[in-house]
């Protein structure tokens, strides 16, 4: 009885917490897809090429340097205790201080790989918000462990929104790239401050225990790897073409990628905030019931994401010849692309399950993988088709890194192979359907 009633609770919790992220991620795109629309009629697409590389160096400085702190505590047996969270939280205090001074050496030499003098200052100031961003609360990540999705959603929202209204007042009086800057660290602050606020938990103060150091680090080992792989599976695009498009079309390629990652954010967030906190409770099912859990996961994800992947694929040049003006028009055959080629990741991923057990070498493997996977796809789609080759590559790697993930999955007896066939062979034959009608049609 005991077993049922906690079955029936994390049941519960996993139910709210999934309508809590994608009620918060709804509002979240309402948001930026009502900013962006307004934005892209009062920026050129050379700002936003700008932004896209700015945002890519500093991303990959956060991620190139990840410990895994969250996914540590989230998991970690001892991630309610004081000393433990006092401990991550000094370690990512200090690397705070570290992401910015990497900031400030390397925006120099990168401003003249891309040639573009602007990215020098715009780095430094807006690498500042690592600085913020590393003395967020810890209870971002235990309310996570407990699936408390609730207030961790609203203040993602809050801080998104004064973000915006930083964004649109300065640049409805000075329409240039500093608007989005000032904008992106005021959001950065306004979230640290929340953390503290709104959500309960332990008053920090400076740890260091050096059993919480080496469960950290020991969890969090293949973790910077793993992150340091994950940056590149998903900035590669815009650091290579960067290279070889003008800022304008790199502009110009930021939106479709921002639209076709609506659908990747969802079902990334879902398997992070979601699915890893849920396997971490289940891990001790036997792997028959497990296995259920899993098809009836997937089966929801796919109900849910795979109709925007084929309105995606299907319709995405109107949707963009519709939405914002010319300039933006080459956006549409982008988006359509990179839109089906999330079918077989929403198919297929069924989340981080093997972090639950500890297992975060799996993780890196599959990063190894598939950045091979995309690095080789890129390179032939560019030799053969030039720069329009090295967008389809983006797309194509999903299907090439499929048997790889499948061999992980087999490994656990999680593989649901008539799951797989039938929404991937579904999903080509709408998408193709639909296409001729269009064209055929419109």
């Amino acid at each position: 009885m005991a077993a049922a009633n906690v079955t029936s609770s994390l049941k519960n919790l996993a139910i709210r917490g999934t309508l809590w992220t994608f009620a918060g991620y709804g509002a979240s795109r309402i948001l930026s897809f009502g900013s962006q629309l307004i934005l892209t009629r009062l920026l050129a697409p050379e700002i936003f090429g700008l932004m896209a590389l700015v945002n890519t160096f500093l991303i990959g400085l956060q991620l190139f340097s990840d410990v895994g702190i969250g996914p540590s505590i989230i998991q970690n047996d001892r991630g309610d205790e004081p000393e433990f969270l006092n401990t991550a939280w000094t370690i990512q205090v200090l690397r705070g201080l570290a992401l910015w001074l990497c900031a400030c050496i390397g925006a120099w030499p990168f401003a003249q790989f891309y040639g573009q003098p602007e990215l020098f200052a715009l780095i430094i100031v807006s690498g500042f918000s690592a600085v913020i961003s590393g003395f967020n609360s810890t209870t971002l990540f235990t309310a996570n462990r407990h699936l408390d999705l609730g207030r961790l959603t609203l203040i993602e929202l809050i801080s998104q929104a004064a973000s915006l209204v930083v964004v649109l007042h300065w640049v409805l009086r000075y329409p240039n790239i500093w608007g989005l800057v000032a904008g992106s660290m005021f959001g950065v602050l306004v979230k640290m401050i929340l953390s503290y606020r709104w959500l309960p938990g332990i008053r920090h103060q400076f740890a260091w225990d050096w059993k919480a150091v080496q469960s950290l680090t020991k969890f969090g080992r293949w973790i910077f790897l793993s992150t340091a792989l994950g940056f590149f599976l998903q900035y590669a695009d815009r650091l290579v073409l960067g290279k070889f498009l003008s800022i304008g079309d790199l502009g110009i390629y930021s939106l479709a990628v921002l639209l076709s990652g609506v659908i990747q954010d969802i079902h990334s967030r879902v398997n992070q905030a979601i699915l890893l906190p849920v396997y971490s409770k289940l891990k001790h099912l036997s792997i028959e019931e497990l296995r259920e859990r899993v098809r009836k996961l997937r089966l929801a994800m796919m109900a849910v994401l795979l109709p925007p992947i084929w309105i995606s694929a299907i319709f995405g040049t109107l949707i963009i010849d519709w939405l914002f003006d010319s300039r933006y028009h080459d956006a549409g055959w982008m988006f359509q692309v990179l839109a089906a080629g999330l079918v077989v990741p929403v198919v297929s991923i069924i989340g981080p399950f093997f972090l639950a057990f500890g297992d975060s070498f799996t993780l890196l493997y599959l990063l190894i993988v598939r950045s091979i996977a995309l690095f080789g796809s890129m390179v032939v789609g560019g030799l053969l088709f030039g720069s329009t080759g090295l967008i389809c590559g983006v797309a194509i790697h999903h299907l090439i890194f499929y048997p790889f993930l499948v061999a992980v999955y087999r490994k656990y007896s999680l593989w649901i192979p008539w799951l797989d066939a039938a929404g991937m062979i579904s999903s080509a034959l709408i998408i193709a359907a639909g296409l001729y009608l269009v064209n055929t049609f419109i």
